[in-house]
């Protein structure tokens, strides 16, 4: 009965439409510290280009906490507001940047995944000298409770469920306030660009004496 009544709400959640532009960035497949530079790059360029929504495509299915971090920090320090769009998944990292964006899109086959979080690969952290494990779980730690915060979950709460592998179908993330949004039709925008011309002036300074105007006026009778 309550698997009816669950499938009944699932259901019944809205759709809507996904405005599409030119100003897009991409996340692929693996979220690399050199990945997440990129990323961010690329927001700062549109976000000095212009104030519209900057779409973040999401298809991301590994990466690191601090990665996923780099991308979080360069959104919150943007001037425009970044809806990601998850097509066809967000899985871990993927999933963390997912829902720290203003709106989140998902088209009807999307998936997302909350899994365990790594700070960094097993060689590395296993390299001389080693990176101190304390301060990357308690990084970690950190990255579950912006996450949580972002979907009113504490930290620990979303910790858990990604511990047993929370996976949701686009319907079930919209439930669950993971995405704010489902995908049923797309609509291509043109924006305007406003174009500014400036104009540039030169001054010609030279060296020399001043001339006095009145003094070098030709007066009547032909006398200075």
């Amino acid at each position: 009965m309550v698997r009816t009544v669950l499938a009944l709400v699932l259901l019944a959640l809205p759709a809507s439409s996904l405005e599409l532009t030119e100003r897009q960035v991409r996340l692929e497949r693996e979220l690399t510290p050199q990945s997440a530079s990129k990323v961010a790059e690329e927001l700062f360029k549109l976000d000095a280009a212009g104030q519209e929504p900057i779409l973040l495509f999401i298809n991301t299915r590994s990466g690191y906490a601090p990665a996923a971090m780099v991308v979080v920090d360069a959104i919150r320090s943007l001037k425009s507001k970044v809806h990601a769009v998850i097509q066809p998944e967000a899985f871990g990292v993927g999933a963390i940047v997912a829902v720290h964006c203003e709106k989140r899109f998902a088209f009807q086959s999307a998936t997302v995944v909350f899994g365990k979080l790594s700070y960094d690969s097993e060689k590395v952290m296993k390299d001389e000298p080693p990176l101190p494990v304390a301060a990357a779980d308690a990084y970690v730690d950190r990255t579950w409770a912006s996450a949580g915060k972002r979907i009113g979950l504490s930290g620990a709460d979303l910790e858990k469920k990604a511990e047993a592998g929370w996976v949701l179908t686009a319907d079930e993330a919209k439930a669950a306030g993971v995405v704010t949004d489902l995908v049923d039709r797309v609509d291509w925008v043109e924006l305007i660009i406003e174009t500014v011309e400036v104009k540039k002036t030169a001054t010609l300074k030279s060296k020399g004496p001043a001339t006095d105007v009145k003094d070098s006026a030709v007066l009547p009778g032909g006398g200075k």
